[in-house]
């Protein structure tokens, strides 16, 4: 049986095929193969089918399914976790063996599920997942995004190999069967780099005799010393045990065992390194809070707020649980006055915007337990209630305080700031002396809704060109992003580019953007009337039209003594030049402030960019006759 297989993201707002094959192809380079006779081996086709049942769908021709490595912040968990939906990653690689893997909005924490093929292809269908419909390149249909690509030898692997799911599906049976030894043994036979993907089997278990395995592995847990962690940055089969274990604990004293055993265990490597991530109690709290297990989920938050300097929204989950105890009035027992206690000792230490949020919750319980005095105090401590709750006078829990003369004063909105008058710009525009001016257009960028591929100056949208076929450029890792757009006065445009017709401006903005690899000017010196749809892994940036407004810099910028000239206000002239424009006077710290052409004559300012990212100033440079272009992205 040849492997198949596929990953599958849910739908929602933002994504779009070129997205998902861009975020998942990273590595590769885009080709002109045809993906549906891609072998696999040197090019690998893809396939991204749109929504089925609100999840989209990728496949491969290498083997049917793209690769997770060892799972945890693979290439897979990554796209999921930067576009915020879930991904789901399945291969059968025989009639007796597949694997399935469930990573919930990416990053480490994911269940994987070991199994006949059509064991797991049942699971994966009463999912919502369309496994029968997602076609590899070869048999996709005309709706499908199909991509080609390139990778260097040895640098695509399609995931776990058949030894590798063998061994997590032998961990799989093991917890089946109930057999809490022979799981620890599977266990141990997983290299250390597929760790994540065995804990995710334990995690996923949920049919046989998981349960007794669970808890008798538990129980040979805490019969011992707690052994701590050794990678701080990785969960142990011993955390995993121990929070399943909780979710199935059936008494309290039960459930404070297996508690104090995985909160030593969490604590130390916390202390150890603030990069531990340990999880398993917060985890267990989320668990009990999701089933109004309200008394179980405080136990586990007042364990994690025992722990050195507990976040503020420990502090705050902790006050929110508080509050669902019970309906009606709260009893200050000692639990809850631990829990108060530890959340105010933490109140200096943080800014007011958790503070306000604390102090409003603090509040709520303080009323809720009767006590009017103490929840007025935490409620001056809140600057802003109504950003907490709109309406607190409506608050059922600070009910206590509705008639409270001092109530209506901390709870009412603040009136609107009386109108200032404008003060006076202490920098009055500088005035450029005719004898100097130099002319410039200023640059206005605006969202523009509709026509993408606008015979205009913009920057995003898809570029102009004399035919669809043109060659879109390439850095050495994968296809530009398409940058921005001039159009020439020869292609009917307001810019004078020369013989120019249409002016782009291209580069690998996931890479090495500002190296000469990547990046390109490409000039088109002919009519364009075609629009040009970029390859399959480059996003569409949304279209920002450019409008100009004329104007003039100073030349004497370009004086090598600019600040020493008698009379003249470099500052003024700098500030006045420091903007998006079209010609003008180019200005930066980092720009060489005498770029010449091939003959050594000095080149001219065609565009500046300040505005397009936070970091790099973007310059593009002409030639009297716009024979060359050269283009300096340096640190702004």
């Amino acid at each position: 049986m040849r492997p198949i297989g596929g990953v599958f993201f849910r739908e929602r707002d933002g994504i779009d095929a070129r997205k998902l094959v861009a975020k998942v192809c990273d590595g590769g380079r885009v080709t002109t193969d045809d993906a549906r006779a891609a072998s696999g081996t040197e090019v690998v086709g893809f396939a991204v089918h749109p929504p089925r049942r609100g999840f989209w769908a990728i496949v491969d021709s290498a083997d049917g399914a793209l690769g997770i490595g060892g799972g945890a912040w693979s290439k897979v968990a990554l796209a999921a976790n930067h576009l915020g939906t879930d991904a789901i990653w399945f291969r059968s690689y025989a009639i007796d063996l597949a694997l399935a893997v469930y990573f919930m909005r990416g990053g480490t924490w994911l269940r994987a599920y070991a199994g006949m093929a059509d064991e797991l292809i049942t699971r994966l269908d009463g999912d919502g997942v369309p496994i029968h419909d997602s076609q590899p390149p070869r048999a996709a249909g005309a709706d499908a995004l199909l991509a080609a690509v390139a990778y260097d030898p040895g640098d695509y692997a399609s995931g776990p190999d058949a030894e590798l799911a063998a061994r997590l599906f032998a961990l799989h049976e093991a917890l089946v069967a109930g057999d809490a030894s022979a799981m620890r043994a599977c266990f141990e036979a997983v290299p250390d780099e597929a760790i994540s993907l065995a804990l995710g089997i334990v995690r996923g278990a949920d049919r046989g005799e998981w349960r007794a395995c669970v808890q008798a592995a538990a129980r040979q847990v805490i019969a011992a010393p707690p052994r701590m962690r050794v990678k701080l940055q990785q969960m142990t089969l011993d955390e995993e045990i121990l929070r399943r274990a909780g979710e199935l604990a059936d008494t309290d004293p039960a459930l404070t065992s297996l508690l104090d055993h995985l909160d030593a265990i969490e604590t130390d490597a916390e202390t150890r390194s603030s990069h531990s991530h340990p999880g398993g109690v917060a985890l267990l709290a989320d668990h009990f809070h999701k089933r109004d297990a309200f008394e179980r989920a405080l136990q586990c938050a007042l364990r994690l707020l025992r722990r050195p300097g507990p976040s503020w929204s420990i502090c705050n989950y902790a006050l929110a649980t508080l509050l669902k105890r019970s309906a009606g009035g709260l009893e200050l027992d000692a639990v809850a006055n631990e829990v108060i206690r530890r959340v105010e000792s933490r109140l200096p230490d943080l800014g007011q915007s958790a503070v306000d949020a604390i102090t409003y919750n603090l509040a709520c319980v303080l009323a809720r337990a009767g006590d009017a005095a103490r929840a007025l105090a935490a409620l001056k401590r809140c600057r802003e209630p109504t950003k907490q709750n709109a309406h607190p006078e409506q608050d059922s829990d600070l009910e206590l305080l509705w008639d409270h003369p001092e109530f209506r004063s901390l709870v009412a909105a603040p009136p609107p700031a009386p109108p200032t008058a404008e003060e006076p710009d202490d920098e009055p525009v500088y005035q450029v002396p005719v004898a100097h001016a130099e002319p410039r257009f200023r640059i206005a960028l605006a969202p523009h809704a509709g026509d993408d591929g606008a015979l205009v100056d913009r920057l995003g949208g898809k570029p102009n060109a004399p035919t669809s076929d043109f060659a879109w450029p390439t850095s050495p890792r994968r296809p530009m992003d398409f940058v921005a757009q001039l159009v020439g006065k020869a292609g009917g445009g307001t810019i004078d580019l020369g013989d120019i017709h249409v002016l782009q401006i291209f580069a690998d903005l996931e890479g090495d953007f500002y190296e000469p690899e990547g990046n390109a000017v490409i000039a088109h010196r002919v009519p364009c009337p075609a629009v040009v749809e970029p390859p399959p892994t480059v996003e569409i940036a949304p279209v920002r039209v450019m409008t100009l407004e004329p104007g003039f810099d100073d030349r004497r910028l370009r004086d090598e003594n600019a600040d020493e000239i008698e009379g003249f206000d470099s500052e003024a002239a700098h500030s006045h030049a420091w903007c998006d424009k079209i010609g003008g006077v180019a200005v930066g710290a980092n720009l060489d402030p005498d770029l010449r052409d091939s003959a050594d004559r000095p080149m001219r300012l065609v565009l500046e960019l300040l505005s397009y990212d936070d970091w790099f100033l973007w310059a593009l440079f002409a030639n009297e006759s716009f024979s060359e272009l050269a283009l300096e992205i340096v640190r702004g």
